[in-house]
């Protein structure tokens, strides 16, 4: 019975064939932008999943008093994690992260390179998270000062084809020059990672890190065991605090030390000190329900083009019921065309998803695959829409159909189905209603998006062009080449700093001058010279700017923002 539904259904569509390419179409289409944001929210939700530990791994945060309130900090001092790892046995494991994204690399001799993904970890790095190595021995890769480990892409830009195993790079790193010894070439991370890297360091080049008690600069993560309760260990860290840090002359006062579970870092975390771009959970309901809003008015006009042609299949009703069809028999008819038609759609969506996704990773800037073989939930949202789609725009027309009285069609006398007129009426409505509020919402973020890239940041970005140096290059050289770019006429004036205005500015303890350092804030603190205020066309509001001739600006010279003003009680 079932095969004779389908022959049926395929009659249909080859008799009808501008119907069935109108249906198909806008089936496949509302279908195709369902898969291709499935696949988007599904990478968004896979994030650090792949470490087969992601469930116990867990990220130190804290809090402290920021010139504007309470600061979230991804970061921590060095000490914290070896500490807690020797008084709590709750922790089996930790590993330390430190990231430079202006080292200069290079051979001996020959070309440098600036990379930009260079981490520092601790050699229980691979006790923590899953990363595989090309060659090499995962045990003892990281054990040994200026110890650096390659990924393939980047081993090949140094040495080519040679083999890079125990060869030696000249690196340039946080101010400082010394060499590495590579001893292993790993994997790259999945692009569902929330950091990444193309090279790692042993820790232990930077030397002894235990006195860094007021430098909030690590990513520190902890390993728990299987059984241990995350709240109760965190309830432990007061006393932490009051034991390593209210009284530690070192320390920068006090802080609200918490647990953040790794596989919400990417899209629940955006504290001061990421160590990358994370997302957002909002970003994930946001295109769930434009994803649900799009397959509706898909199916809703699937539906109104169904029952707009039930005069013409009214006569073909009459006849079956007359020959011995029933009511059921019809409606598992009609509903199994829908099905039919769903699946055609289906397969056409599959190619428009896969033709378009290229375009669709460019936009969304994610490395988004379609491999239905490798892809079992892929395959079964496949499966569902193919059902779904057909019993929620086949159940209606199959009822509709089904339900004509045979006397009055064969006598002429039925005209149409008046119950289905106020119904499509409202579909045709709620289609009009979601469109207008799709595309309500698409101008608004258009007018967001527009209103971020042009609003007064208190500085002026526009003409103003940033050049990164290295990190040795010493006052007089930077004088120098500052010289050297004002003789261009098309140049009208440099400036120097440490960093450029952003949320990556590194943070710092201030304090008044009291002797009491808990009252410390955490402030982001640029190191610029007497020509960026100008060069950036700030405003000072108070005060003066520095001043090349005043020997103490240099030394002693502070410029603050009124939120800093203001946090420390200053009226002048």
């Amino acid at each position: 019975m079932f095969g004779n539904f389908l022959l049926i259904a395929w009659r249909n569509l080859r008799k009808n064939k501008l119907f069935s390419v109108i249906n198909i179409l806008g089936l496949s289409a509302g279908l195709g932008c369902c898969i291709l944001i499935f696949l988007f929210i599904q990478h968004e939700l896979s994030y650090d999943r792949f470490h087969p530990q992601a469930n116990n791994i867990y990220r130190l945060t804290s809090e402290s008093e920021g010139a504007t309130g309470k600061t979230n900090l991804a970061v921590t001092p060095a000490p914290w994690a070896p500490l807690m790892k020797k008084d709590f046995p709750e922790i089996k494991q930790y590993v330390r992260l430190l990231k430079d994204e202006k080292v200069l690399v290079g051979q001996p001799s020959e070309q440098h390179f600036y990379e930009t993904l260079m981490l520092y970890a601790d050699s229980t790095f691979f006790s923590v998270f899953s990363v595989q190595l090309e060659r090499g021995d995962i045990k003892h890769a990281l054990e040994k000062p200026n110890s650096i480990i390659l990924t393939s892409e980047t081993a090949e830009k140094y040495f080519g084809n040679a083999d890079p195993i125990g060869k030696t790079l000249e690196v340039n790193s946080f101010g400082r020059n010394f060499n590495v010894e590579v001893t292993a070439i790993a994997k790259k991370l999945p692009s569902n990672s929330h950091f990444e890297f193309n090279s790692l360091v042993s820790l232990q080049t930077l030397g002894d890190l235990s006195g860094l008690w007021s430098f909030h600069m690590f990513q520190s993560y902890l390993l728990l065991g299987d059984n241990v309760k995350p709240a109760g260990l965190e309830k432990k860290f007061a006393g932490f605090v009051n034991k390593y840090i209210i009284n530690n002359p070192q320390a920068d006062g006090k802080n609200d030390i918490h647990l953040q579970p790794l596989t919400d870092i990417h899209l629940r975390s955006h504290m001061v000190g990421e160590i990358g771009t994370n997302g957002d959970i909002t970003y994930v309901y946001v295109f769930a329900g434009v994803a649900l809003f799009i397959l509706l008015i898909a199916c809703f006009n699937f539906i109104n083009l169904s029952t707009a042609r039930s005069l013409t299949r009214a006569k073909e009703v009459g006849l079956r019921k007359v020959v011995g069809a029933n009511k059921k028999q019809l409606f598992f008819q009609f509903l199994s065309e829908a099905a039919f038609f769903a699946a055609i759609a289906t397969f056409v969506a599959v190619f428009i998803a896969y033709t378009i996704l290229p375009l669709f990773n460019q936009l969304s800037g994610r490395e988004l695959s379609f491999d239905p073989a490798n892809n079992f939930m892929l395959i079964a949202l496949l499966l569902l829409l193919i059902v779904a789609v057909g019993l929620l725009a086949g159940i209606y027309p199959a009822a509709v159909l089904s339900a004509f009285k045979p006397v009055e069609v064969l006598k002429g006398k039925f005209t149409r189905n008046k119950k289905s007129v106020p119904l499509r009426k409202a579909l045709v409505t709620l289609q009009f209603v979601v469109s207008i509020v799709l595309i309500a919402s698409t101008l608004v973020v258009t007018n967001q998006l527009h209103f971020l890239q042009n609003k007064k940041l208190g500085f002026d970005k526009e003409n103003v062009v940033v050049i990164t140096l290295p990190r040795n290059a010493d006052s007089a050289r930077l004088q120098s080449f500052k010289i050297s770019l004002l003789n261009n006429p098309a140049i009208r004036s440099v400036a120097a700093s440490s960093t450029i205005p952003s949320d990556q500015v590194p943070i710092n303890q201030v304090n008044d001058g009291s002797a009491d350092l808990s009252k410390a804030l955490s402030m982001q603190m640029l190191f610029t010279d007497e020509d960026f205020v100008s060069t950036m066309k700030m405003e000072i509001a108070a005060g003066r700017n520095f001043n090349k001739d005043m020997p103490t600006d240099k030394t002693t010279g502070f410029i603050i923002n009124e939120a800093a003003a203001k946090k420390f009680g200053w009226s002048n």
